[in-house]
């Protein structure tokens, strides 16, 4: 070999180089964090679909599509079992909140594009909306947005659909009316 090619080959060598490796190192480190991003958000979404089914079914099959009294009972035993082989991620009251899931949002189609975007702490807070309306308002705005789940639950609280609440601007119109208050009493 001559001496071009000696010097060549270590010049080429990451160890005997002379550069900076901090271009490379930032390049590597930005490969790993978007990895594990999509990898974490695949996750999520699985466990969004996972959770959606288990609603979906104990829905159909155990409370035959009705809120029975005993379904709390079913809940409770089923609960106990899953946890034990689980874990605590189905909780009683995550399975209700699975349950609830499979309410609010009965076309999987829609959970399904919902949870490549929202987690199911996003979905736990707009599960609970009672207005349909409200539900998909709060869901597009989080998707459009990105909010995380302290935003969402600030917006949800501040009441971010109602006009009243945006003096001089007018609600979108995806925004439900926003429900009149009671008379206060003296």
């Amino acid at each position: 070999m001559d001496a071009s090619m000696k010097s060549l080959r270590v010049s080429q060598s990451p160890r005997l180089s002379m550069k900076s490796p901090a271009p490379l190192l930032a390049d590597l480190r930005e490969l790993i964090l978007d990895a594990r991003q999509r990898i974490a958000q695949t996750v999520n979404a699985g466990l969004v679909l996972l959770y959606w089914q288990v609603g979906q079914r104990i829905r159909k099959d155990i409370l035959k599509e009705k809120r029975a009294d005993y379904g709390e009972e079913i809940l409770h035993t089923l609960s106990a079992k899953l946890v034990s082989e689980f874990g605590r991620g189905f909780s009683e009251r995550n399975l209700a909140n699975m349950v609830r899931c499979a309410e609010a949002f009965p076309d999987p189609k829609i959970l399904h594009a919902l949870s490549a975007k929202l987690s199911w702490t996003h979905l736990r807070e707009i599960i609970y909306l009672g207005d349909p309306l409200k539900r998909d308002f709060y869901a597009e705005m989080c998707r459009i947005e990105q909010w995380n789940t302290r935003t969402l639950h600030q917006k949800i609280q501040s009441m971010l659909c109602s006009p009243q609440s945006r003096i001089g601007a007018k609600a979108p119109r995806s925004c439900p009316p926003r429900p009149r208050p009671h008379a206060e009493r003296p």
